[in-house]
This record gives structure tokens, C-alpha cells and sequence, in this order.
């Protein structure tokens, strides 16, 4: 995770709060409200920004006491920091971080006394949610009460650029770094000839003495030279960076587009399902079945994601509907 940090993160009007409240936290500025919060669906730089604070704090060896926990890692040793009244009251300070906030239900009760505790002795904590800490599920209002009276900052995927899949703040830098880079070459070539230049010019008047004014001149050219060169090595550098970055961001793309591919196929067969039960013949439906139908559709509604819940629902309507309609003109031709 040390390539996550405050420079390979990517500012945009999107995220610039988050980012601006991460780089204080990891300044440890004292007048920053305690704790804070970062809101933002899942893949919008939450756990980037928790990892930049952490490499800001090892990059510099900070005098810090530092934990980034999650659900699937929360060590019983910063369980206990809130019935530790020793470590809680030495220095240096504590930065506890916490990823997937949303996931901690069953460690609720652990982690609200962890943070109240260092709240209140004068530490810091982060927490990355991307579900709001009101409607948080496990967690008493006190815990939902502390966390709205600090910092909640929100945070959301950068904008992809048109016909790509590459964020277009990404895009933009990319391209930026890559017009650098050619306008640095340039220079380069260009002091490389006025080098070259210099150097001919003893052999067409051999007996001309030395003139001190071309020595300066070479020796600003040597140092325009060499500036070039680094900010090429720099450029190329932060451009290998990007690639990186990019193809990261990519193969996340790719794994998200085939968990929506498998969640499509799925939700597929059931209406598939669903639509061939209602072909059935009429006259082997009764109410328990319609019942069995109803709670089908409502356990699909609830595997299915957010997104497309609404056209589900619509769909599921339709067909109990028809399936009303079918069972009560059944039920008119019946005798009394």
C-alpha cells in the first residue's frame, strides 16, 4: 500500500474536501474537529485516503501511535486501549483509522468504547463509511451523536471521461504529464545542439583566442542542460506512476463490471422464473401459491442491488397482477 499517498491521489471538485481534511489529519492540525468521517460509496478513494495519512505519518516518522483496523482485522490489543487508562493518557498521541466502518456490526460494542475513549483523552480517529452514521445498523445514538458532531466529510468517484473507463481528472494529468515530457525532450535536443555548436566552433579559427563570454555561455547551457534532464527523469517517473495507477484502477473496473455481470444473470433467471409461473395453468394456482410467488419476488428484491431494484420491482408488480386478474376471473365463472 505505499503507493497509496497524498500524491498519487488525485484532487477533483469531488473529493477536494475529503482530501483537504485527510492531509490536516495527517498535519495533525489541533483545531480539526474529532472524529472524522469519510462518506462515499464503495471505490470513491476512502481507503486511499486512510493509507495516504498512514504513509504521510511513515515517510516523515511521525511521533505518532498509529492503527488502521477494518472488520476482517481488529487486533484485541487496540480493544483493549479503552480500558487502558495508562496508554490512553501517555504520549504521543493516537490516530486510530478505520476502513468499512459499515462492517463493524458485530464488533459494534468494541469498537464504539475504542473511539469514545480516545475522543475523550484528546486523540484522533478516522472512519471510512459509505453508508451515513444515522442509519449506521449496531451502534448506539451516543456513537452516531459523537461522529455527527465532528467532521463528516463526503467523497465521490471521479467522473470517468467520455469513452473511456480512465477517471477524467486521471485523464487530464496523464495528458498533462505527457505534454511535459515532450516539450522537456525539446529542450533537450535543442541545448544538445547549441552544445554541439559550442564545441565546433575552436576548429574553424584555430588561432582565435579564448572568449570568456562563451564560456559562460556554455556553462548556462550545461545547466539548462542538466535541469532538463531531471525534470525528464521526474516526468517520466510520475508517468510511470500513472500507468500504474491506471492499470489498477482498470482491473477494479473489470472485477466491478463482472460482479454486475454475475448480479445481471442472476436476477436474469429469476424473473425467468417468475414469468414461466405465471404461464402455469390457472387452475392449479390457489392462494398459498399466489402467497409463494410474493414472497419469492420480495427475496429478490432483496439480493438484488440498489440500482435496479426499481425496474425489478416493476416487473414483479406485473406479474402478480396478472396473476390477480387471471385468479378472480377464475374465480367470477365459479358457481357460488
Amino acid at each position: 500500500m505505499k503507493r497509496l499517498t497524498f500524491d498519487t491521489f488525485i484532487p477533483h471538485k469531488s473529493n477536494q474536501g475529503a482530501y483537504e481534511i485527510a492531509r490536516e489529519v495527517a498535519r495533525m492540525q489541533p483545531e480539526l474537529p474529532r472524529p472524522v468521517v469519510f462518506l462515499g460509496e464503495s471505490g470513491s478513494g476512502k481507503t486511499h485516503l486512510l493509507w495516504a495519512i498512514v504513509n504521510y505519518f511513515r515517510d516523515r516518522n511521525s511521533v505518532v501511535r498509529l492503527a488502521l483496523i477494518s472488520p476482517r482485522d481488529f487486533p484485541d490489543k487496540v480493544k483493549r486501549l479503552s480500558s487502558d487508562e495508562d496508554k490512553l493518557k501517555a504520549q504521543p498521541p493516537i490516530v486510530l483509522l478505520v476502513d468499512d466502518l459499515h462492517g463493524f456490526a458485530q464488533h459494534a460494542a468494541d469498537l464504539e468504547k475504542t473511539v469514545l475513549a480516545l475522543i475523550q483523552h484528546g486523540h484522533n480517529a478516522v472512519l471510512a463509511t459509505r453508508i451515513h452514521p444515522n442509519v449506521l445498523s449496531g451502534f448506539s445514538g451516543k456513537f452516531k451523536a459523537l461522529l455527527n458532531a465532528g467532521a463528516i466529510a463526503g467523497i465521490k468517484a471521479l467522473p470517468k471521461a467520455e469513452g473511456t473507463i480512465i477517471p477524467e481528472a486521471a485523464l487530464d494529468q496523464i495528458l498533462e504529464l505527457k505534454s511535459k515530457v515532450t516539450r522537456l525532450q525539446k529542450d533537450k535536443a535543442l541545448l544538445e545542439a547549441e552544445k554541439g555548436g559550442a564545441a565546433a566552433a575552436p576548429k574553424e579559427d584555430a588561432v582565435a583566442p579564448a572568449v570568456p563570454q562563451a564560456d559562460t555561455a556554455s556553462s548556462v547551457s550545461r545547466e539548462h542542460f542538466n535541469r532538463a534532464l531531471k525534470e525528464i527523469q521526474k516526468a517520466r517517473a510520475e508517468t510511470e506512476s500513472w500507468k500504474k495507477t491506471a492499470a489498477a484502477m482498470m482491473n477494479r473496473v473489470e472485477s466491478y463490471k463482472a460482479l454486475q455481470q454475475s448480479q445481471f444473470s442472476s436476477i436474469e433467471e429469476k424473473i425467468q422464473e417468475l414469468l414461466a409461473f405465471a404461464d402455469q395453468d390457472i387452475l392449479s394456482l390457489d392462494e398459498e401459491s399466489l402467497h409463494a410467488a410474493n414472497a419469492e419476488i420480495t427475496a429478490i428484491l432483496a439480493r438484488s442491488s440498489a440500482e435496479h431494484a426499481a425496474a425489478l420491482q416493476g416487473e414483479s408488480q406485473k406479474t402478480l397482477r396478472s396473476l390477480a386478474e387471471q385468479f378472480k376471473a377464475l374465480d367470477d365463472t365459479l358457481p357460488g
